[in-house]
């Protein structure tokens, strides 16, 4: 809890900070996040790989996940009068972050969740439906994702706005199933 707050107050002290005092203050605190939460929590509890690799895997998870989450947030409130060329511009530099970033925090996320169920599950618990909503989610993110880079919307201001909705869709359904249920 003392490092989550810790990181909270290192965010809210960004606020009216110069760029790079902002950058940096932003990539420790998502840094002390992503610890704090692997130092706690669920993947404590998986047996059979080395116990050190289960809070790695998920602060890695978690970072990049954030720092995408971050680049899913400039390009939201990214003034609409800066210019077309300016907003593709800058979501061709996100799809390329965000090609890489998603899915490897992707495959972090299965093989936590594989380390975590002991293995691909047999039997429907609550914890496995919210599991497959999730990964049912991100598929939708994904896929609206590469219709955004391949410019097959229309309207990419929209697009994003949707993807961000689905996003916290994906947010609310983890805090369920970190809080509501467990993997056993």
């Amino acid at each position: 809890a003392a490092l989550r707050f810790a990181a909270l107050a290192m965010i809210a002290t960004t606020l009216r900070r110069p760029e790079r005092i902002r950058r940096a203050l932003g990539v420790m605190a998502l840094s002390v996040m992503a610890l704090g939460y692997s130092l706690n929590g669920h993947v404590h509890r998986v047996v059979g790989a080395p116990a050190a690799l289960w809070p790695l895997l998920l602060a890695l998870h978690l970072a990049l996940l954030a720092a995408w989450g971050g680049g899913l947030r400039h390009l939201l409130y990214r003034p609409r009068d800066a210019g077309a060329n300016a907003f593709a511009a800058d979501l061709a530099r996100f799809s390329r972050f965000a090609g890489i970033a998603f899915p490897l925090a992707l495959a972090c996320g299965l093989a936590i969740s594989w380390g975590l169920l002991g293995g691909w599950p047999v039997a429907l618990s609550d914890y496995v439906g919210l599991l497959l909503l999730k990964v049912s989610l991100v598929c939708a993110v994904l896929a609206l994702a590469g219709a955004i880079r391949w410019r097959v919307v229309r309207d990419p201001h929209r697009a994003v706005q949707l993807e961000a909705a689905l996003v916290i869709v994906i947010v609310l359904v983890t805090v369920a199933m970190t809080s509501l249920t467990s993997p056993s």
